[in-house]
């Protein structure tokens, strides 16, 4: 049988317990948001490095050309831009507005 002094500190200890719990438990939550934090920033960094390391797009009268025009085209999708975008910058480049249909 269990005497009362023993339950009284069995009870003190597991609130000590509970206390440093939460402590831990709020530290890893303050971490975690953190870690996540850095990680969403990571990726837009390099998400930058990448399009800075492609090569430069054909400019002047070489943008108007079909060959510079595919050229700058292929360089944008390869830096991760969409194809819309891609050529739009492309007809940028070129001087010129996309034909309409």
């Amino acid at each position: 049988m269990i005497r009362h002094t023993e339950m009284k500190s069995q009870r003190s200890s597991n609130k000590q317990l509970a206390k440093q719990f939460k402590a831990i438990s709020d530290d890893f939550d303050s971490t975690l948001e953190l870690v996540l934090k850095h990680i969403a920033i990571g990726a837009r960094n390099r998400a930058k490095i990448l399009r800075k390391q492609n090569m430069p797009l054909v400019k002047g009268a070489k943008a108007k050309t079909k060959k510079g025009f595919s050229e700058n085209v292929k360089r944008e999708m390869e830096a991760g831009r969409p194809q819309k975008q891609a050529v739009a910058i492309a007809y940028s480049e070129a001087g010129e507005k996309k034909k309409k249909k």
